[in-house]
């Protein structure tokens, strides 16, 4: 029987947006620039990816997701590139494209520590349980919770049946990506979203008609 793992806490829109102005303010960009030969002008964007991205200049007005390779006419210019992360930090930077070039671009994002931890400057971390509570469910079965932070850092803590495991994380919010050890394999079910700002945060695994599901406290 496959199992269904539903949400895990709702991420309040305050912290979303909190965490955004933290980005825009004091996020890190770097990119890396090269030339390839191709039958026209282009900007090949393959990093970050997911990322949206927005090029104007001239008569060109083009949005798309990258990776991705926006065409421009094949002459000489410049082009003001917007990158926008999933938490809606932004940032624009002009590149030079050139006639009969491919001008192939890789952005790295570093989010700010603070709005790694929510915008807690102080860092503070967070105690909590998670509990394997699926012992009356159909199928048996320990669980893997994975978080992953602003900074793509993962955490993972594993539950066996009918116990519980206690750890910290920093303030902030976070996917969290939920595996059940079935077939003699951990198998991926869902990523949710969670946000972490206080003492004594609980997720819980609990039978439901189809198996068992996460909840929170």
């Amino acid at each position: 029987m496959s199992h269904k793992l539903l949400g895990i806490l709702a991420t309040t829109s305050a912290a979303v947006c909190l965490a955004t102005q933290v980005a825009q303010a004091e996020d890190k960009w770097e990119e890396t620039v090269s030339y390839s030969r191709t039958d026209g002008a282009q900007l090949s964007i393959t990093e970050p990816n997911g990322y949206q991205i927005s090029v104007k200049g001239g008569s060109v007005d083009k949005t798309d997701t990258a990776p991705t390779i926006i065409a421009v006419p094949n002459a000489n210019a410049f082009y003001s590139v917007t990158f926008t992360a999933p938490n809606g930090a932004s940032w624009t930077k002009k590149f030079e494209v050139k006639k009969f070039s491919s001008t192939d671009i890789k952005v790295r994002h570093s989010v700010s520590a603070a709005a790694q931890n929510g915008g807690n400057p102080s860092g503070a971390k967070h105690i909590g349980t998670i509990y394997n509570h699926s012992g009356n469910c159909t199928n048996k079965v320990n669980i893997k919770l994975e978080f992953i932070g602003a900074d793509n850092q993962a955490l993972a803590s594993e539950v066996a049946l009918g116990k519980y495991a206690q750890i910290e994380l920093p303030a902030g919010s976070y996917s969290v990506r939920a595996y059940a050890w079935m077939n003699n394999a951990w198998t991926y079910h869902v990523t949710r979203s969670t946000n972490i700002n206080a003492d004594g945060w609980e997720l819980s695994a609990k039978c439901t008609k189809t198996g068992f599901d996460i909840v929170g406290k």
